[in-house]
C-alpha cells in the first residue's frame, strides 16, 4: 500500500474530517467532497461582464446552494477553503480580464477581524495575486471609529462602509476582489474612494458570488 494511503487511513482515524459544505466524511487531505466540488464547477464561471458606473462586475456564480454554503463555512473559520475560493476567482478573471492588472481587495473591518481571526478576502487576494504574478496593492482602508470622534450620529452613519484609498497602482487596470455582491454598496464605496485618486484606471470588481435578487 502506498505511503500516502497509509497516512490517510491513520489520519482519518486520528483526525476525522468532513466536507465543509455537506458535512460528509472525507479524506483528511481534502476540504470538500468530490460531489460538492463537481457541483461548484458546474455553477461557473459566469461569463457576463456587467457594466456599472465606474466599474465592471464579474462573478463566479449565484449566492445560493452549494456555493453559498462554501462561502459561509469559509467565513466561519475554515480558512483552508481560501484555496478553493481563490481558484473560483482565478477562473473568472482568466475568462474576462486581460493582463496586465493590479489586484486589491475589500479589507475586513476590525469587528470582522476580531470575530473571524483572519482577513478572509485578503487571503483570497494574495493567492490570486501569486497565481497571476500581479502586484497586490494594499490600497483600501475602512473608515474606523477613532477617526469619527466628535462627529454627529448622522455623520457617523454617512461614513459607515466607506474607505480611504492610499495606493500606488502600477497598471491602468485594477481587479478589486470581494466575496459576495449583494446591493453593491460596499463595491461602490470602494470604487468611489479609488476614483477620487486614480480617475483614469479601469476597475473590475471580482466577487465569488452574487445574490440572485440583484443579478442583471
Amino acid at each position: 500500500m502506498p505511503v500516502k494511503d497509509i497516512a490517510e487511513k491513520i489520519l482519518s482515524v486520528a483526525l476525522p474530517n468532513t466536507c465543509a459544505v455537506c458535512e460528509r466524511e472525507i479524506s483528511p487531505f481534502r476540504m470538500i467532497c468530490q460531489s460538492c466540488e463537481s457541483a461548484i464547477k458546474k455553477l461557473g464561471p459566469n461569463l457576463l461582464l456587467e457594466k456599472h458606473k465606474g466599474f465592471y462586475l464579474i462573478y463566479y456564480g449565484a449566492y445560493e446552494g452549494t456555493l453559498r454554503k462554501l462561502i459561509i463555512s469559509y467565513k466561519s473559520g475554515r480558512w483552508r477553503l481560501g484555496e478553493v475560493l481563490s481558484t473560483l476567482c482565478i477562473n473568472t478573471i482568466e475568462k474576462l480580464v486581460e493582463k496586465p492588472f493590479d489586484i486589491t481587495y475589500i479589507p475586513a473591518t476590525l469587528i470582522s477581524l476580531e470575530s473571524r481571526g483572519f482577513d478572509h478576502v485578503k487571503l483570497i487576494a494574495k493567492k490570486v495575486s501569486r497565481y497571476f504574478k500581479a502586484p497586490l496593492v494594499e490600497s483600501l482602508h475602512p473608515v474606523v471609529e477613532d477617526r469619527q470622534v466628535g462627529k454627529s450620529k448622522s455623520e457617523r452613519r454617512a461614513t459607515k462602509g466607506k474607505y480611504i484609498y492610499r495606493g500606488n497602482i502600477r497598471n491602468k487596470k485594477l481587479v478589486l476582489i470581494d466575496d459576495v455582491y449583494t446591493t453593491g454598496t460596499t463595491i461602490r464605496n470602494a470604487v468611489n474612494a479609488i476614483k477620487e485618486v486614480e480617475n483614469d484606471i479601469e476597475i473590475y470588481a471580482c466577487v465569488i458570488a452574487k445574490v440572485k435578487k440583484y443579478q442583471g
